[in-house]
């Protein structure tokens, strides 16, 4: 989500419509739950700040500038069952090698 958030900020005048493809529903049911986590000050029920908030008030923020649809994919999916679910295991694939190579340097340094 971070990723989309910085393609839509540096592409604002470049884009009219953004399509999010995510499996997660957190992510998927941020555009319903605005109100209610503003209305709450992007606080939990015990007080304390909501998991992410920096990019989840800016994510906010750039949805008045540039519309986004975010539409739900099915994750672990075996290959050819769509093309999104296609696309999601190979940003999964990628998100894990990436995590991998973030260790080894952490281990490293």
């Amino acid at each position: 989500m971070i990723e989309c958030i910085k393609f839509i900020q540096q592409n604002t005048n470049k884009v009219t419509k953004i399509n999010v493809f995510t499996d997660s529903s957190y992510v998927k049911n941020l555009i319903h739950r605005r109100e209610k986590l503003k209305k709450a000050g992007f606080k939990t029920k015990k007080g304390k700040d909501i998991a992410n908030r920096e990019w989840v008030e800016t994510f906010y923020t750039l949805l008045d500038f540039q519309p986004v649809e975010i539409k739900k994919v099915d994750s672990h999916q075996k290959r050819g069952v769509s093309e999104e679910t296609d696309y999601n295991r190979q940003v999964d694939q990628l998100a894990r090698k990436l995590l991998k190579k973030e260790i080894k340097g952490l281990n490293r340094g």
